[in-house]
């Protein structure tokens, strides 16, 4: 996750290294991976989304949710609920 922060990146969070939390949920080639956790060396050549990558302007239609629903969270976690529902979306698990 360290490197990511070299790119002005601070969606993904990080309270523990071990994930347990989720906060720091990445796409890595199209899939969901855990930033705090993941070696630099596994994302080496592929695309790495974070939840700043969804959309600039949080007009992707599962952030307006969000939004809308105003989902009542502190907001650490936050970030990394909306990229593992976005994973289960381009999975094709829409409305699980």
């Amino acid at each position: 996750m360290h490197p990511l922060r070299s790119y002005a990146t601070t969606g993904e969070q990080s309270l523990r290294t071990s994930a347990m939390h989720r906060q720091c949920t990445v796409h890595i080639g199209g899939g969901r991976a855990f930033s705090c956790i993941t070696a630099v060396s596994d994302a080496v050549g592929k695309e790495v989304t974070t939840i700043e990558g969804l959309s600039n302007d949080n007009s992707r239609p599962l952030q307006l949710a969000w939004i809308e629903e105003d989902v009542p969270q502190c907001g650490c976690c936050q970030s990394g609920q909306i990229m593992a529902a976005a994973s289960l979306n381009q999975r094709g698990h829409v409305g699980a």
